[in-house]
């Protein structure tokens, strides 16, 4: 009975060791796929870091159960997103372009969830490089997220409004510039991001409805938000936190 009792032991023990190394071997192959995954994509998208993690498929070693890729100040347009996060379910990936070229190639997946993460401070240097490209200068803008609005005070000269704009304006402009502040709520449709106004001072003049309606037809939507290239898809919800402009499908 002692020694029957000694070979079960050693038998589970032997159970035990053969187990764990594969689950040794399985985490290394694991570690080493999600280092390869955010290799390739670093050559391909302009952004300070990516971590990509990968659930691996106990039915077929082709797919992933769930792949996560996280971007980090990438490059979408214009605006530089200080988080991207992308969740591809039942994920399958060319792993031949992968182990030969360290290219990411993405071939299906049966469901993509995004979360881009915008602050203050990305939103500000977006409109900063938008007045630099249209050749406007001295305007200062500063924004504040105030759920559900996003504040915005400004200090524009006269000279750098087209003239169309200041022929709306112009009772509002006793000087030489535009000054005050304005709160305004965002909505987005197939990645086309749009702005409504709630309420703009200008000049210590609260500006009335139908002139903010006039600047929200013309103008909007402002911007499209752009897919990157490897991974398609739409964004169509929009929250403002007390951080981060969370835009999501």
């Amino acid at each position: 009975m002692e020694k029957l009792s000694s070979t079960r032991v050693c038998l589970l023990s032997l159970l035990f060791l053969l187990v764990s190394g594969f689950n040794t071997i399985q985490l290394a192959q694991k570690e080493e796929l999600e280092k390869n995954i955010s290799k390739a994509l670093l050559k391909e998208v302009k952004c300070k870091n990516i971590i990509a993690k990968v659930a691996l498929d106990a039915a077929d070693s082709k797919k992933f159960s769930n792949l996560t890729i996280r971007f980090e100040e990438a490059e979408i347009g214009g605006i530089k997103a200080d988080f991207i996060t992308i969740q591809l379910k039942q994920a399958i990936i060319d792993n031949q372009m992968l182990k030969k070229s360290t290219k990411f190639r993405l071939i299906s997946s049966s469901e993509r969830k995004v979360n881009i993460l915008l602050s203050a401070k990305s939103l500000q240097n977006y409109l900063f490089l938008k007045a630099k490209e249209f050749g406007k200068k001295n305007v200062n803008i500063k924004l504040k997220f105030s759920p559900p609005y996003i504040e915005c005070f400004y200090d524009v000269p006269k000279d750098e409004i087209s003239s169309e704009s200041i022929g709306l304006l112009s009772k509002f402009i006793p000087g030489d510039k535009l000054e005050g502040y304005a709160a305004f709520t965002f909505t987005i449709k197939n990645n086309e991001l749009s702005a409504h106004s709630s309420k703009v001072i200008l000049n210590h003049f609260l500006l009335p409805a139908p002139i903010l309606k006039i600047f929200e037809n013309r103008f909007n939507p402002f911007e499209n938000i752009p897919t990157l290239d490897l991974i398609q898809y739409k964004v169509n919800k929009i929250n403002v936190q007390s951080k981060y402009l969370l835009l999501s499908n």
